[in-house]
């Protein structure tokens, strides 16, 4: 069963990609009937089951995908890029073949290159790059970049103006503050 159709009255330009937007048929999540979302360029960029749903003025096209019970809000996801899960994108940029899955949340970030985020990590205001990943219960706060092949997990808190590259791996209950660079 479908949960939304694609509205192709309601369309935009993404540079070479046309958008429309899609319209909730039946109520699923904290979605009503009838209620609009975001855009996408077609059914492959939003999963009909599960409760996932691009909300606002989010777009989502090329082959990226939202699925599983995923929230997308004012953000931008293209390329080969997957949401999937629990996962939750907020006012962020999301693309090439990146992937945020479980819990993880993503604000005012962006996550882009092979990148990884999941279980119940958090960044914000950052940047997540290259073949990094940042898992468990991490936090990243406040114009931080993760990238090379960087692992961030365990509880790790990263905030203000650092960045991990290399091939370090922090985790455990690492702090790391104030205008740091950690690389191998």
């Amino acid at each position: 069963m479908k949960k939304y159709e694609i509205l192709r009255e309601y369309s935009i330009k993404v540079g070479n990609h046309t958008l429309y937007r899609p319209k909730a048929l039946i109520d699923f999540g904290d979605v009503a009937a009838g209620e609009l979302g975001g855009y996408i360029e077609s059914e492959k960029n939003l999963s009909h089951g599960g409760s996932c749903w691009i909300y606002k003025d989010s777009k989502v096209y090329e082959d990226a995908e939202i699925s599983g019970h995923a929230k997308v809000i004012s953000s931008e996801v293209h390329g080969h890029a997957e949401i999937s899960k629990h996962a939750k994108v907020i006012s962020s940029t999301v693309y090439g073949n990146a992937k945020i899955s479980d819990r993880a949340e993503v604000k005012y970030s962006t996550v882009c290159d092979n990148a990884k985020i999941s279980d119940h990590a958090e960044v914000k205001s950052s940047k997540v790059c290259d073949n990094a990943t940042v898992c468990d219960h991490a936090e990243l706060e406040d114009s931080i970049t993760i990238c090379d092949n960087a692992w961030v997990g365990g509880n790790a808190t990263i905030r203000y103006n650092s960045t991990v590259g290399g091939n370090v791996r922090l985790g455990c209950n690492s702090v790391i503050n104030d205008c740091s660079e950690v690389y191998d």
